[in-house]
């Protein structure tokens, strides 16, 4: 099965950021004769954006602009357009504060169709951190010979969902949200506001993870939101030459990381055997506060210390 994901642009407020991001669409390179397009405007009492977003052309497809009718907030937005999965099967979501590779929509149904069947995938991230959100310093995923690698944070830099995928959180929000989660300290200051704290949550509480790319589909512009102040931190290199993607299941992967950016234990047990007899939590960045393994291996000083790292 090969899927067809319907773009759909989140926009609220920002004209020149909605018109550089549609821009980027126009000159992106679709594998289907047709890619539907759906539009959805918050709620304002100016019309900018939502004239803009009517009176743009696409030429590869349907184009539907929403335009809600009250103001929702960028949670209850992103929420109202993941529930269009179960509308269109799946979706790419992009915000209005992006800039696309022109292979983006490659890359996402790709993803989507190779780890359709996963239950532990929650989603597919378009975008490549180099920057670990926990700590401010540089990040760069292990390399296991793939194009991708997994962790327990959620992308909000472009997303591509599935249905199922979108269900089963849903399903989480409902009945277990407020479930007692441990969370790195640096996402419980985003407060209740934040949706990608709230999936990250569901991520850690169902052991599931997002597909990241190593080389990024999308880079953030840093332009000044609602729920983000100007910077240029998150800017990274896009893929901008054609590529054949080459993937790992969850299962095959050595490259998976919790929500501290911190590796997986047992990633590291495969690289050294010695490491195979303990049972232990991972805080090379020390930055996490709270263990519930026997062990840590850690950067921390400790008064009892079983052998050096």
């Amino acid at each position: 099965m090969q899927n067809r994901p319907v773009i759909v642009v989140v926009a609220y407020n920002r004209p020149n950021s909605l018109l550089r991001l549609l821009s980027c669409l126009l000159k992106a390179h679709y594998t289907h004769d047709s890619v539907q397009l759906l539009i959805s405007v918050d709620h304002s009492d100016d019309n900018s954006v939502i004239d803009l977003a009517n009176k743009f052309q696409w030429p590869f497809g349907e184009k539907l602009v929403i335009h809600q009718s009250q103001h929702l907030g960028l949670k209850k937005h992103i929420l109202a357009c993941g529930d269009l999965t179960l509308k269109y099967a799946s979706i790419i979501l992009l915000e209005d504060d992006l800039v696309l590779s022109p292979w983006f929509y490659k890359f996402a149904i790709e993803a989507l169709t190779f780890y359709n069947d996963d239950p532990q995938i929650a989603g597919i991230s378009l975008y490549n951190y180099e920057l670990n959100e926990n700590n401010f310093q540089r990040f760069k995923a292990s390399d296991d010979a793939s194009d991708v690698y997994f962790m327990q944070v959620t992308s909000s830099w472009g997303v591509a969902w599935q249905a199922k995928q979108w269900r089963d959180y849903k399903e989480w929000l409902e009945k277990y949200s407020l479930n007692d989660v441990q969370l790195p300290d640096y996402m419980k200051l985003w407060g209740n506001h934040s949706w990608k704290k709230d999936f990250t949550k569901y991520l850690i509480s169902k052991v599931a993870y997002f597909v990241f790319p190593r080389l990024s589909l999308t880079s953030n512009t840093g332009v000044q939101g609602v729920n983000q102040s100007t910077t240029p931190l998150f800017n990274v290199p896009m893929q901008m030459q054609q590529k054949e993607y080459h993937f790992l299941s969850l299962a095959q992967s050595n490259s998976k990381f919790d929500a501290w950016f911190e590796p997986e234990a047992n990633c590291l047990k495969k690289l050294n055997a010695d490491l195979q007899a303990y049972d232990f939590t991972v805080d090379l960045l020390g930055t996490k506060s709270e263990f519930t393994k026997p062990f840590v291996l850690t950067c921390k000083s400790v008064n009892k210390a079983i052998r050096p790292y």
